[in-house]
């Protein structure tokens, strides 16, 4: 009987022996993983560098923004090479409130082939395009000045004129619901600006408009979709998925932000660029 017992607690001390083992092996493998992650995001971060860059330009509409809207401009610009990366941006508003300066930012990768910015493989010395978004916010009455880092080194700007609210609503115009506008990057001047715009309409009462308003402003045209409400019928909330086509005509050469206004406050941008 005593060596029975005996024999159960040798099996047990083996047991918990081999247990403790592989328990501390397991511990040693989750901190060499652990140390492994943290030293590769160490590389990471200590191998990237976050600048500011210059952009071409700053494009918004000059009109049409009311004092409730959450102001968007939109940037336009190139980044030197494939060594860089667009990153966030920053607004930055004056203490009188009528001047706002932009800032674009992107991660400049300083390990590997970028090491030697100045020996960089051909294919990687292709400047790379981008277009950032930018949200400004709710900004006061009146005339705004929007300043932007240029790709020259130099300060450029971009007036933005904001209302007062007409209305008690987010929207002042019963907008449709655009999620999405289609439209070729680059149109040749003897072409015509064609534009989609796609979304959905929430109620089968509702359809839009037969005509889309197009508000010409300098280098920007400005959309607004909006819709009609059939009267004194049944209503479903349903979702109808629906595609309009707008001509915008032909335009000279340069660059164009197509602004489409949408439901809540939201509107959908594009940059197009007309060439000879």
């Amino acid at each position: 009987m005593a060596c029975a017992l005996c024999s159960g607690e040798l099996q047990r001390g083996v047991l918990q022996a081999v247990f403790d083992e592989k328990k501390g092996i397991l511990m040693k493998v989750q901190r060499n993983w652990v140390a492994g992650i943290i030293t590769l995001l160490s590389s990471v971060v200590a191998h990237a560098d976050r600048v500011e860059v210059g952009v071409d330009n700053l494009l918004a509409p000059l009109v049409g923004f009311e004092q409730k809207n959450n102001i968007q401009v939109v940037l336009y610009g190139t980044l030197p090479n494939h060594c860089y990366s667009l990153d966030d941006y920053q607004v930055e508003r004056a203490a009188d409130r009528k001047t706002v300066r932009v800032r674009q930012f992107a991660q400049r990768e300083q390990s590997g082939l970028c090491a030697d910015e100045a020996n960089l493989p051909e294919e990687w010395k292709t400047p790379i395009p981008f277009t950032s978004e930018i949200s400004a916010g709710h900004l006061e009455v009146g005339d705004v000045t929007f300043q932007f880092k240029q790709a020259s080194g130099q300060i450029g700007s971009r007036l933005v004129r904001v209302s007062p609210n007409t209305t008690l609503s987010v929207d002042s115009l019963p907008y449709a619901a655009v999620s999405n506008l289609s439209v070729a990057d680059v149109i040749r001047g003897d072409q015509e600006v064609a534009v989609t715009l796609s979304g959905v309409l929430n109620s089968s009462c509702t359809e839009l408009d037969d005509e889309v308003r197009v508000d010409h402003q300098p280098e920007v045209f400005v959309l607004l979709p909006t819709v009609k409400t059939k009267r004194g019928a049944l209503c479903l909330q349903v979702l109808i998925p629906f595609e309009k086509k707008v001509n915008l005509g032909r335009a000279p050469e340069g660059r164009y932000l197509i602004h489409a206004r949408s439901m809540n406050g939201r509107a959908v941008n594009r940059v197009v660029t007309v060439v000879r």
